[in-house]
């Protein structure tokens, strides 16, 4: 059969589909009031979703790929499921290419020129700090070049301006605990979290009338650098070469958010010998660690974090 035929047959195949959906719609049951009403007394007096959700969060916790966490909630999972009737139930291992991480343990601390607990999350697939580490805490700040009055025109350093930047912590990181870039100026919001849709908003999405465009980020018009300066990418890829090469005991990384969340997933490289302790810590306590230092207090801080690699990459 030709190609030309084949595809002749299969919109001949479809045409007789899309003409007989009505013809099926049409002799459709009607519904059986007592068989719903059976349904919704199930759903409402003997659901086990709350249950279920409880043992998969609160019981068996994060469940990261390759960890015992969602090793043991699938295992309770295959149980779980035999007990309502399914006869069939196994765990598929594939290789993710990446060993298996879990977080145990992790407390940090300002110790000096005050006394406070710090708020923070540990990055995914990072190593511990092999016990308590006390250590002063470095600024870190990729200088950036203003090519104008608006901040959000500043332009990222040229390869010259940041190789001479990192050369002059040499010396400075080593032992010592960073903080990765300014803090983010997080404005202050009056408007409630979420918003009720309105009827009016959801009568037009059911009749397809058009919406008021959604508004955007209005961007900056910025001039032209007269320099090429370095992308992101790059930018990223020798500040992480630079901390290898200079062994800071610990790294902070500032959430960003407003309200105190933290929002930190895993570091791109799984490989504990080419990466450095790291937290992801609030935008509060971060802020306030950058302004003790720029105000050139000398800041003390303390950590205990506890991360276990398990070698196996099959999940």
């Amino acid at each position: 059969m030709t190609k030309f035929r084949r595809i002749s047959v299969l919109l001949f195949v479809f045409a007789l589909i899309v003409q007989a959906a009505p013809m099926v719609s049409a002799k459709s049951p009607a519904l059986n009031p007592e068989i719903v009403a059976k349904i919704r007394k199930e759903a409402m007096e003997n659901s086990q979703i709350m249950s279920t959700v409880h043992k998969l969060t609160d019981v068996y916790g994060p469940r990261l790929t390759g960890s015992p966490n969602l090793e043991a909630a699938g295992k309770w999972s295959m149980k779980q499921m035999k007990d309502w009737g399914f006869d069939k139930t196994t765990m598929e291992p594939w290789d993710f290419g990446s060993p298996g991480w879990v977080n145990e343990r992790a407390s940090g601390f300002i110790v000096s020129p005050v006394k406070d607990s710090l708020v923070f999350e540990v990055l995914g697939w990072t190593p511990g700090t092999n016990g308590v580490v006390t250590a002063n805490a470095v600024q870190i700040d990729i200088p950036r070049k203003a090519l104008n009055d608006d901040s959000r025109c500043d332009r990222l350093p040229t390869q010259a301006e940041l190789t001479a930047y990192l050369n002059s912590l040499k010396g400075k990181v080593a032992g010592n605990i960073v903080l990765i870039g300014s803090p983010a100026n997080i404005g202050v919001d009056f408007d409630p979290p979420a918003k009720r849709i309105s009827d009016e908003a959801i009568e037009a999405f059911r009749t397809g009338a058009p919406r008021n465009p959604r508004q955007g980020i209005v961007r900056p018009e910025c001039p032209k650098p007269d320099v090429t300066p370095l992308g992101f990418r790059e930018l990223g890829q020798q500040l992480t070469q630079f901390l290898e090469e200079n062994k800071p005991a610990i790294r902070i990384n500032d959430a960003g958010m407003t309200h105190g969340l933290i929002r930190a997933f895993g570091n791109r490289n799984a490989d504990p010998a080419k990466t450095l302790p790291t937290v992801v810590m609030r935008n509060e306590d971060y802020g306030r660690i950058w302004r003790l230092l720029s105000d050139n207090a000398a800041v003390k801080l303390e950590f205990d974090i506890r991360n276990t690699y398990y070698k196996k990459k099959k999940t």
